[in-house]
Protein backbone atom coordinates (compact mmCIF):
# COMPACT_ATOMS: atom_id res chain seq x y z
CA UNK A 1 0.00 0.00 0.00
CA UNK A 2 1.21 3.53 -1.59
CA UNK A 3 1.65 6.02 1.92
CA UNK A 4 -0.23 9.65 1.34
CA UNK A 5 2.89 10.94 1.41
CA UNK A 6 4.47 8.48 -1.24
CA UNK A 7 1.30 9.68 -2.96
CA UNK A 8 2.02 13.62 -2.75
CA UNK A 9 6.08 13.63 -3.69
CA UNK A 10 4.52 11.61 -6.85
CA UNK A 11 2.09 13.85 -7.26
CA UNK A 12 4.68 16.68 -6.63
CA UNK A 13 7.27 15.40 -8.83
CA UNK A 14 4.72 15.17 -12.41
CA UNK A 15 3.61 18.71 -11.18
CA UNK A 16 7.60 19.94 -10.90
CA UNK A 17 7.71 17.84 -14.23
CA UNK A 18 4.76 19.68 -16.24
CA UNK A 19 5.65 23.38 -15.02
CA UNK A 20 9.15 22.59 -16.42
CA UNK A 21 7.88 21.38 -19.32
CA UNK A 22 5.68 24.65 -19.56
CA UNK A 23 8.61 26.92 -19.23
CA UNK A 24 10.45 25.59 -22.50
CA UNK A 25 7.41 25.41 -24.23
CA UNK A 26 7.12 29.29 -23.01
CA UNK A 27 10.52 30.32 -23.99
CA UNK A 28 10.52 28.59 -27.18
CA UNK A 29 7.18 30.24 -27.95
CA UNK A 30 8.70 33.45 -27.08
CA UNK A 31 11.21 32.86 -29.28
CA UNK A 32 9.53 32.19 -32.50
CA UNK A 33 7.52 35.39 -31.62
CA UNK A 34 10.47 37.64 -31.25
CA UNK A 35 12.03 36.17 -34.63
CA UNK A 36 8.33 36.94 -36.20
CA UNK A 37 8.68 40.22 -35.22
CA UNK A 38 11.89 40.95 -36.99
CA UNK A 39 11.02 39.17 -39.52
CA UNK A 40 7.55 41.41 -40.11
CA UNK A 41 9.80 44.69 -39.25
CA UNK A 42 12.38 43.66 -42.35
CA UNK A 43 8.88 43.20 -44.34
CA UNK A 44 7.65 46.78 -43.49
CA UNK A 45 11.27 47.80 -44.47
CA UNK A 46 11.23 46.02 -47.49
CA UNK A 47 8.32 47.17 -48.43
CA UNK A 48 9.02 51.23 -48.12
CA UNK A 49 11.88 50.44 -49.94
CA UNK A 50 14.49 51.79 -46.83
CA UNK A 51 17.45 51.08 -45.68
CA UNK A 52 18.40 50.08 -42.22
CA UNK A 53 19.65 53.79 -41.83
CA UNK A 54 16.69 55.35 -43.21
CA UNK A 55 14.20 53.77 -40.68
CA UNK A 56 16.25 54.51 -37.71
CA UNK A 57 16.26 58.13 -38.86
CA UNK A 58 12.45 57.78 -39.33
CA UNK A 59 11.81 56.43 -36.40
CA UNK A 60 14.27 58.92 -34.45
CA UNK A 61 11.84 61.92 -36.25
CA UNK A 62 8.72 60.28 -35.13
CA UNK A 63 9.96 59.29 -31.64
CA UNK A 64 11.07 63.26 -31.16
CA UNK A 65 7.43 63.98 -32.83
CA UNK A 66 5.76 61.71 -30.68
CA UNK A 67 7.70 63.01 -27.01
CA UNK A 68 6.91 66.91 -27.89
CA UNK A 69 3.54 65.79 -28.26
CA UNK A 70 3.67 64.33 -24.79
CA UNK A 71 5.75 67.26 -23.33
CA UNK A 72 2.90 69.66 -24.61
CA UNK A 73 0.27 68.09 -23.27
CA UNK A 74 2.01 67.56 -19.50
CA UNK A 75 2.57 70.87 -20.28
CA UNK A 76 -1.10 72.54 -21.19
CA UNK A 77 -2.05 69.77 -18.43
CA UNK A 78 0.22 71.28 -15.81
CA UNK A 79 -0.77 74.80 -16.38
CA UNK A 80 -4.36 73.93 -16.42
CA UNK A 81 -4.29 72.61 -12.73
CA UNK A 82 -1.27 75.01 -11.77
CA UNK A 83 -2.76 77.75 -9.26
CA UNK A 84 -0.67 80.53 -7.78
CA UNK A 85 -1.04 81.61 -3.86
CA UNK A 86 -1.75 85.25 -3.86
CA UNK A 87 -0.71 87.35 -0.30
CA UNK A 88 -2.37 90.74 -0.67
CA UNK A 89 -2.54 92.89 2.77
CA UNK A 90 -5.68 94.84 3.46
CA UNK A 91 -5.63 98.33 5.70
CA UNK A 92 -8.13 99.22 7.47
CA UNK A 93 -8.08 103.13 6.71
CA UNK A 94 -10.19 103.70 10.22
CA UNK A 95 -7.72 102.31 12.16
CA UNK A 96 -4.28 101.72 10.39
CA UNK A 97 -4.37 97.89 11.11
CA UNK A 98 -3.07 95.44 8.40
CA UNK A 99 -4.90 92.34 7.56
CA UNK A 100 -2.71 89.68 5.61
CA UNK A 101 -4.68 87.08 3.62
CA UNK A 102 -4.11 84.62 1.00
CA UNK A 103 -6.30 83.60 -2.07
CA UNK A 104 -5.89 81.00 -4.95
CA UNK A 105 -6.28 82.43 -8.15
CA UNK A 106 -5.51 80.71 -11.41
CA UNK A 107 -3.12 81.74 -13.81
Amino acid sequence: MISKLQKLREEDRKASKRAQEAVSKSEAIKEKLKEAEAEEVLDIVDRYKMTPEELAEFLEVMNGSAERKEDQKASKKETDNKKDLVSYTIVDEKTDDKKEDFDYDEI
